[in-house]
């Protein structure tokens, strides 16, 4: 191989391993997106059922924890997901770095 085909090759193997971690990034973010959908859903109701009744027991706590447990969840997939994306752009620049002849 000439080192233009290395260099072909290797920006290629590059290329699908970027695809593939922002793939992951946007899927962890989905994730994240539709929990945090179902955990407002969830205080919504907890909210409702705490207003209309009548009575003077409230169970809307155990509602509420699984409602910030979903949070704290997203909230990592989404740090996750900004970490990844961020070692890219640092992966980036430490290859422009390293390669004086990179544009």
């Amino acid at each position: 191989m000439t080192t233009n085909e290395d260099r072909s090759h290797g920006a290629e193997d590059r290329r699908i391993k970027v695809e593939k971690i922002l793939s992951d990034a946007e899927g962890r973010d989905d994730v994240a997106t539709a929990r945090d959908e179902v955990s407002e859903e969830r205080s919504r109701v907890a909210d409702r059922d705490a207003f209309l009744s009548a009575g003077d027991n409230y169970s809307g706590h155990v509602e509420r924890r699984a409602t910030a447990a979903d949070r704290v969840e997203s909230r990592k997939d989404r740090e996750a997901s900004a970490s990844d994306r961020q070692r890219l752009t640092e992966d980036d620049a430490d290859d422009m770095s390293e390669d004086p002849t990179a544009e």
